[in-house]
C-alpha cells in the first residue's frame, strides 16, 4: 500500500545520506592518515640528518 512505499521510500533516503556521511569520513580519514605518514617520514630524515650533523661535527672536533 502507500504506507509502505513511503516507508520504503524514506529508509532509502536515510541510507543514501548514512552512505554519504560514511562515505565522507572515511575520505577525511585516509587523507589525515596520509598527511601523519608524510609528516612521520620528514620528521625520521630530519633526525637523520641531525645525527649525521652531530656526527660530522663531532669529528671534526
Amino acid at each position: 500500500s502507500i504506507k509502505i512505499v513511503w516507508m520504503i521510500h524514506k529508509q532509502t533516503k536515510l541510507e543514501h545520506f548514512q552512505f554519504h556521511v560514511m562515505n565522507s569520513i572515511e575520505f577525511r580519514l585516509n587523507d589525515l592518515s596520509k598527511q601523519l605518514r608524510e609528516m612521520q617520514k620528514e620528521y625520521h630524515d630530519y633526525i637523520q640528518t641531525i645525527g649525521s650533523e652531530s656526527k660530522i661535527n663531532h669529528d671534526i672536533i
